[in-house]
């Protein structure tokens, strides 16, 4: 029956139509846009070093005890972590999406203390990192060089790398919003020096007196 109301009165339902796509058109750009919710959950990054230790090493001395101390914090939802041959060791614990940060770096702070009695003396001395991280990148910066007949492609690559590392890190961790910074294919300058074992056990010396020495 209401269909034949419309179907009886054909201008009225054409005007009625067009008057519903007027008020569309014009509420198109009134109605408000709510923007999506952050799905992504947040994470907590546990980070230390200990030189001259491998994977292995890393992962019974250093990752052990950390990760038997922070499983279970509350709100977690799972963690990964990674131990390098090169003496490095990161781990990412991962929260529920409306969990606060601030309260859960702290919380994951307390539990690292409590795992650093464990640690070797090394590590201690270095420090354990604790600190907020987001799981996406923000912005990626290419470093080139205009000119490239100036310098090797390695020296390149390695002037650019140590400018970055100099001039620019600082300042973009300064930024408002940034948490972290990271390089990739970062080159650093290095020296081999080679030493004498007789002068310097003639002068009561070792290898790491000169280490600490350059």
């Amino acid at each position: 029956m209401f269909a034949n109301f419309f179907i009886h009165r054909p201008i009225f339902a054409a005007v009625l139509s067009i008057l519903i796509m007027l008020g569309g058109f014009v509420g198109l750009k009134r109605l408000p846009v709510a923007l999506y919710p952050d799905v992504t959950p947040p994470t907590i990054e546990v980070s230390t070093s200990f030189p001259g230790a491998h994977a292995r090493t890393m992962a019974d001395t250093v990752a052990a005890p950390i990760e038997e101390n922070v499983n279970g914090v509350e709100n977690m939802l799972y963690m990964s972590s990674t131990s390098a041959n090169d003496g490095s060791y990161a781990l990412t614990v991962t929260f529920k999406p409306d969990t606060d940060l601030d309260i859960a770096q702290v919380l994951v702070q307390n539990r690292v203390n409590v795992a650093a009695t464990k640690l070797p003396a090394e590590v201690k001395r270095r420090g354990v990192l604790v600190k907020k991280k987001a799981t996406g990148t923000l912005m990626i910066i290419n470093l080139y060089n205009p000119d490239p007949g100036t310098r090797s492609a390695g020296d390149d690559d390695l002037y650019l790398s140590n400018y970055a590392t100099i001039q620019l890190r600082d300042e973009l961790a300064r930024l408002d919003g940034v948490g972290d910074i990271q390089f990739l294919g970062q080159r650093d300058y290095s020296m081999r020096v080679w030493v004498n074992p007789h002068k310097l056990a003639a002068r009561g010396l070792s290898a790491d007196d000169v280490r600490k020495g350059i």
